[in-house]
């Protein structure tokens, strides 16, 4: 239905390429804990192989947002291009964490996903950067949804925000607190 509903081609390009980071985020989820669970080093670089989805899908989503109700011949801002040549750096760095180990840090000796790794600056990086370009893209969208709906229609929006807040407030905690037999964090 995008292919019918969608008329912009570049818009509908993005949206297929947000969704393309999706499936191959998944993927490498699904090769890393199901995969190569026994393989230490192959689990790693998908563990780092995974921030190269992440950080293109919150990049895309801005450049979606900011091609929303813009001409196709005008160019994007340059602040923009900023926030993805900062992306594509972050992300390589990410990808390079054996060589300087900024992201994640093994105080263990075993480069190993076993609960014992430190978080570095270049993760706090990536974590902000990815939250930055959704608030950014969330922004804009609201911004530019001003035209279509009135203010009621407009802030319900942020109703699926919400939820999401909650999660990244409460995750570092380590709540182990169950609803469901479930833990929260797990239910999705």
């Amino acid at each position: 239905t995008i292919q019918r509903r969608i008329i912009d081609r570049r818009l509908r390009g993005l949206i297929f390429a947000v969704a393309a980071c999706l499936m191959f985020h998944y993927l490498l989820q699904i090769a890393r804990y199901n995969l190569f669970q026994g393989e230490h080093a192959v689990s790693r670089y998908l563990w780092y192989a995974m921030y190269l989805p992440m950080t293109a899908q919150a990049a895309l989503c801005c450049v979606l947002a900011a091609s929303i109700y813009r001409p196709g011949d005008a160019p994007l801002p340059r602040g923009l291009w900023a926030l993805l040549a900062l992306g594509a750096l972050l992300a390589l760095g990410y990808m390079t964490n054996d060589l300087h180990f900024q992201a994640k840090s093994f105080p263990s000796g075993v480069l190993a996903d076993n609960g014992l790794e430190k978080n570095g600056w270049l993760q706090y990086a990536i974590n902000i950067y990815m939250v930055v370009c959704y608030a950014l893209c969330y922004a804009m969208l609201l911004f530019k949804s001003r035209r279509s709906c009135n203010k009621r229609q407009r802030l319900m929006t942020v109703l699926p925000f919400l939820p999401s807040v909650v999660y990244f407030g409460l995750y570092p905690l380590k709540l182990s607190f169950r609803v469901f037999a479930y833990f929260p964090w797990n239910m999705g």
